[in-house]
């Protein structure tokens, strides 16, 4: 530990302990600290402020990063809303953050909007991207989402074209060749499901 980090670390803590402890007790603290700090290295961890906007700094700065990549605004605007959301529930700067409190965020959210599995792992992507930006540029060395479970859901069924829907995006066909498209793209996609198509009229 440098002489620096040890002089500032002692003089916070006679400073916190000023008015709390009689002169001969504060003493005695300060004695067993110069005795017992040689031989730590501390160093003062950095603490992120929330501005009163509610958006953290590094979350701007993920968000500019995302727009020069070209993401579209609506893209940008989920993932501002959505980091917003997660650091105004959590109410922890992003150093502090652990997996339990993404996993914690996750189930509150389940149980109180009652959204779909498949919505749900959606946010968890959104958070897992986020702290793996923030580790890629060395805000923070591990990315507390890496061991944030996915969320099994299963895939939407397609439901195939009814006779009367296909009949009438066949009416909407402007020529034959585009009525023929229309029929090959229905069969190819019924003869993997094992639907038969009705015939081209």
């Amino acid at each position: 530990m440098s002489n620096d980090h040890s002089e500032n670390f002692r003089t916070e803590i006679a400073a916190r302990l000023f008015d709390r402890l009689p002169q001969d007790q504060l003493r005695s603290v300060l004695a067993i600290l110069d005795a017992t700090l040689p031989e730590y290295e501390i160093s003062r961890r950095p603490v992120e402020i929330i501005p009163a906007d509610g958006i953290p700094d590094v979350v701007r700065y993920y968000l500019a990063s995302k727009a020069v990549e070209n993401l579209s605004p609506g893209t940008l605007h989920i993932y501002r809303l959505r980091l917003i959301d997660f650091f105004g529930r959590v109410g922890k700067a992003y150093p502090d953050i652990r997996a339990n409190d993404i996993r914690l965020y996750l189930y509150f959210y389940k149980d109180q909007r009652g959204c779909s599995d498949a919505y749900l792992d959606n946010i968890r992507r959104i958070l897992s991207a986020f702290f793996s930006w923030l580790v890629d540029n060395e805000y923070l060395i591990r990315n507390p989402c890496a061991t944030v479970e996915k969320i099994k859901h299963q895939p939407p069924v397609r439901e195939p074209l009814t006779s009367y829907e296909l009949e009438e995006l066949r009416w909407s066909c402007q020529s034959i060749r585009e009525k023929a498209l229309v029929d090959f793209l229905y069969s190819t996609w019924t003869s993997r499901t094992s639907i038969s198509s009705p015939a081209l009229s």
